[in-house]
């Protein structure tokens, strides 16, 4: 899916947090922003997430976002 805007800069934050929401929403993917996640096990058909509220959910893939580009959180 192409970034809208100028296509010889970078997109800023706000033109890829909407690019990312845009894509989710095509996708109709499930989004849990915000949630600290304790563990996440694996499962024979994908994973279980529990996060430190402990709310729990299953999943097919996880994708886990931190920190910024050139200095990602790695915990």
């Amino acid at each position: 899916m192409p970034f809208d805007g100028d296509p010889d800069r970078y997109p800023g934050r706000d033109e890829v947090v909407a690019h990312l929401l845009r894509g989710a929403e095509l996708l109709d993917a499930p989004l849990r922003l915000r949630t600290r996640v304790r563990e996440i096990r694996p499962r024979s058909d994908g994973f279980e997430v529990i996060a430190t509220d402990g709310e729990r959910w299953a999943a097919r893939a996880v994708v886990t976002a931190s920190g910024a580009f050139g200095n990602p959180h790695r915990p």
